[in-house]
């Protein structure tokens, strides 16, 4: 079970994420969106907690957001992608 800080995390590694190679106006970060990662099947996917394209424009406007990532579309596979773990925790 994720713990209070599932949500906050993501948004920290996104503030926080910098490229030196990179601009920000060309680099896509995608939070617990669909990830299509495989053309030969195409319905399979992962939905990470994280991850961040380089080389990739980011959507600019409302309507042009991107409500999944296709690798075979973009063209760019991402660069990091980051899966959030918790363990249990027992308390005394």
């Amino acid at each position: 079970m994720p713990d209070e800080f599932h949500e906050f995390q993501p948004q920290l590694l996104r503030e926080t994420f910098n490229s030196p190679a990179y601009p920000a106006d060309e680099t896509f970060i995608g939070t617990d969106i669909n990830l299509y990662y495989d053309g030969r099947n195409p319905t399979w996917y992962k939905r990470p907690d994280w991850f961040v394209a380089l080389g990739v424009t980011p959507a600019t406007q409302q309507q042009n957001l991107r409500l999944s990532y296709v690798i075979w579309q973009e063209t760019v596979v991402p660069f990091l992608v980051v899966e959030l773990l918790f363990g249990s925790r027992s308390r005394s």
